[in-house]
């Protein structure tokens, strides 16, 4: 998601500012213009922009200070009645978040159950890596139990709806293969009960 510049962000506030010092400018020049018409037309002009740039200045300072700050206040408070309610002990901003914090409870961890599609680990832990973070784990003394879809199962494939379009089926299947794979892997260099 790309960020608001400082312009962009404050781009009303200027431009409310401007409308409201054309304003004021017009006004001024209409005095010193001796043709009485467009002396009365500059004037007009200026009477229109100079309140339409300060009620748009303290519209937007409105909806941005005051009403953005006390909606986001409000959203706060019921996300935390919320939280508490269900148990919630923190809200991640984005999976890459969840990812590290994830490893770091599998590190503290003693029983982890896995239900996956295909179990893996984040990057940089692909392939052998994650074999290897696996048996680093099980030396630990964490114990894992995986629950995997059967790659035969047509029901493993209903994911795939949710998934990038430009991959078939079958290289999803496979994906689970793998990952079924790495996992007698680890079950064999393991060589202990800690893998289920």
């Amino acid at each position: 998601m790309r960020k608001e510049t400082r312009i962009e962000k404050h781009f009303a506030y200027v431009l409310s500012i401007a409308l409201f010092l054309i304003g004021i400018t017009l006004i001024s020049i209409s005095y010193l213009i001796p043709s009485n018409l467009v002396s009365l037309i500059v004037r007009g002009f200026g009477l229109a922009f100079c309140p339409s740039g300060a009620i748009a200045f303290i519209f937007e300072f409105y909806i941005q200070e005051k009403w953005a700050q006390d909606l986001k206040k409000s959203l706060e408070s019921d996300i935390t009645v919320v939280s508490d309610k269900l148990g919630i002990k923190r809200i991640y901003k984005n999976r890459d978040e969840w990812d590290v914090e994830r490893l770091n409870l599998y590190h503290g961890a003693k029983n982890v159950s896995y239900l996956a599609v295909s179990p893996k680990l984040p990057p940089p832990y692909n392939d052998d890596k994650m074999i290897d973070k696996f048996l680093e784990l099980l030396r630990e003394g964490v114990s894992f139990k995986f629950l995997v879809c059967d790659p035969e199962n047509p029901f493993a494939t209903q994911n795939y709806g949710y998934q990038r379009k430009d991959s078939p089926v079958e290289e999803f299947s496979q994906g689970i293969w793998k990952s079924i794979d790495q996992l007698k892997r680890v079950k064999e260099e393991n060589g202990g009960p800690c893998l289920r």
